[in-house]
């Protein structure tokens, strides 16, 4: 299995855990004289405090998990956040205005690039490498600069 798997294995066993221990705390406790653990008032008011710290860690970590590993690798057709690989064909006409966003292109007007969102009049792309000293994130282009895109998961890096 690979590392991916791993975390997600984990996060998932965390998630059931949290949640058999959310179900599991009224049995222990019940009320501070009914349940198996016999609490006196200020020791079952301390209890509650470290119960509702530890479900706010716990549910911060779960999130911070899954929000670095699991969703950047969720389809973007799914509203995830990978990003989508695309080879752009330049118009002619808008070849000076493409070369002056930093997108290098080939011979034959094509550029390879990352799309991080998609709008109705422009592409948001993860920077071209060597841009502006690697400071820029991202480049928004206008869709009337693009000739032909070609959707594919087999753009060179």
């Amino acid at each position: 299995m690979s590392l991916w798997g791993w975390k997600t294995v984990g996060i998932l066993l965390l998630n059931a855990g949290v949640l058999f221990s959310i179900r599991n705390v009224r049995l222990f406790v019940g009320s501070h004289q009914e349940g198996l653990l016999k609490l006196d008032d200020k020791t079952y008011q301390w209890y509650w405090v470290f119960v509702s710290f530890y479900f706010a860690v716990t549910l911060i970590g779960a999130i911070s998990l899954y929000s670095s590993y699991v969703f950047p690798l969720i389809s973007s057709t799914f509203a995830g956040g990978s990003t989508q690989k695309v080879t752009f064909v330049i118009k002619v006409e808008q070849v000076e205005s493409a070369k002056t966003a930093g997108l290098q292109l080939s011979e034959d007007r094509r550029v390879h690039v990352e799309i991080i969102f998609e709008s109705p009049d422009f592409f948001l792309i993860n920077s071209p490498r060597g841009l502006a000293g690697d400071k820029v994130k991202a480049v928004r282009i206008r869709k009337d600069l693009i000739d032909t895109a070609f959707y594919t998961d087999n753009s060179p890096d």
